[in-house]
């Protein structure tokens, strides 16, 4: 049972890769990459890493579809949940400061004038909740080159940032929209485990091969319907923040999709145990 799981896990992530890879060559709708596209795909290189560890929590999610709900399923699930869930906070604690400095050395390089290194350049995700919730952040660790002077009146559609709170509070929007992928492992889990007990118990398939089929096309379109609801919607509550709302609503999408998730975890386990001897 393990076994399969993880197999499918590595061929579904695999298959992300790729596909991500193919839509930044082929992304403009052309037959072919286009020169602009091979050089910035070049030059984004850097990006490879951001995007694997993107594509973890849809890769475990879709690979717990295969998952038969007997004795032990639900420690596979955790071990899958919880190493994906670990590989994600030791890149984003330890490797994501590295590559954003790389890259910026790069840039340095390339134009040869220096660029600041900002929050975002020097801590990951979780080092920037911690700071800002603490109150340590200032304006110049999140926007360099401001000064209360600002010149010019600004574009007839935007105006120049002068309140100094502002740019603290675009970061701290910014942060938790990108802390709502740390609880995409469980979320992406639970709903493809609550769908296989819920289709244990109500549906019933000539053949299993015909129940697993049905369950892996379920989960893909479960797994990026739900990723898309949520982070497109948390994205919409960013400019309240800026305007001074509470950053909490930025997880208001993600609410529902994790009570549903527990709901599937507590299915899954009743399934178990009504499965065991």
């Amino acid at each position: 049972m393990q076994r399969i799981v993880w197999r499918h896990f590595a061929i579904v992530l695999g298959l992300l890769l790729l596909f991500d890879l193919l839509w930044m060559l082929y992304g403009d709708g052309g037959v072919r990459p286009s020169p602009a596209a091979s050089v910035r795909l070049q030059a984004a290189g850097y990006q490879l890493p951001f995007i694997f560890v993107r594509d973890l929590p849809l890769a475990a999610g879709l690979a717990l579809a295969l998952l038969e709900l007997r004795r032990g399923a639900l420690r596979t699930a955790v071990t899958v949940v919880g190493l994906v869930l670990a590989v994600m906070v030791v890149f984003d604690v330890w490797a994501r400061p590295a590559l954003e400095q790389a890259e910026r050395l790069r840039i340095e390089q390339a134009e040869g004038t220096p660029v600041p290194l900002t929050l975002s350049d020097t801590a990951g995700v979780l080092q920037r909740a911690v700071a800002l919730a603490r109150h340590r952040v200032s304006v110049h660790d999140v926007a360099p080159k401001w000064r209360p002077e600002s010149e010019g009146a600004g574009s007839p559609y935007f105006a120049p940032v002068r309140d100094p709170a502002t740019f603290i509070r675009m970061e701290t929007a910014l942060t938790a929209t990108a802390a709502i992928d740390f609880f995409l492992p469980f979320v992406m889990a639970g709903l493809v485990l609550g769908l296989g007990a819920w289709t244990a118990r109500r549906v019933v398939f000539r053949h299993p091969r015909d129940g697993r089929l049905f369950r892996v096309v379920a989960a893909w379109i479960v797994v990026f319907f739900t990723t898309s609801y949520v982070t497109k919607l948390a994205a919409l509550q960013r400019p309240a923040v800026y305007k001074g709302a509470s950053p909490v609503w930025i997880f208001a999408p993600l609410a529902p999709a994790l009570v549903i998730a527990g709901l599937g975890w507590r299915a899954a386990a009743r399934a178990v145990e009504d499965a065991e001897p």
